[in-house]
């Protein structure tokens, strides 16, 4: 009587083991890199929002929002910005956008001296790792009339 035993060898279970714990690993990782680039692009997204919705306020009143920015856009229909989900964080330095707030909380900064003539947006940027090893709020955008890096502003104060 011949006794031949069909299955896998445990050498071979482990390797189909070790196979799958492998592409697990490369999955989980290549999710968690998209997951922090959609929240980053969604906090851009919003930035790039309120920067419109500030430009839109400009045109419409002749000047730049005073450091209550939200009452102030809040105050023409054109640049309301009541139903979009977005927060302007502030006064610096007490709230900044934050990894939990970062995707709908935007911090602006308008210029003071000259008195609202511009502003700058901060994002939340969940890509980017500052010497502590967390993650930060980045500037986004200068604009008025106070130049591409805001050099032509002497005096920043936080919107709120």
């Amino acid at each position: 009587m011949h006794n031949k035993s069909r299955g896998f060898t445990i050498v071979e279970l482990l390797i189909v083991i070790v196979v799958i714990a492998i592409l697990a690993a490369i999955s989980i990782v290549a999710y968690n890199g998209i997951q922090t680039r959609a929240k980053t692009t969604s906090s851009k997204n919003a930035a790039v929002q309120i920067q419109k919705k500030i430009e839109i306020f400009n045109s419409v009143t002749g000047s730049y929002p005073s450091s209550n920015i939200a009452n102030d856009l809040n105050s023409t229909s054109e640049s309301s910005i009541s139903g979009l989900g977005i927060t302007i964080a502030g006064p610096h330095p007490t709230v900044i956008p934050t990894a939990s707030t970062g995707t709908t909380s935007i911090k602006v900064d308008v210029c003071n001296n000259p008195l609202n003539s511009g502003y700058k947006v901060y994002y939340w940027d969940y890509d980017s790792v500052d010497q502590t090893g967390q993650n930060g709020a980045k500037t986004f955008a200068y604009g008025g009339l106070i130049g591409a890096n805001g050099s032509g502003c002497s005096s920043w104060v936080s919107g709120r």
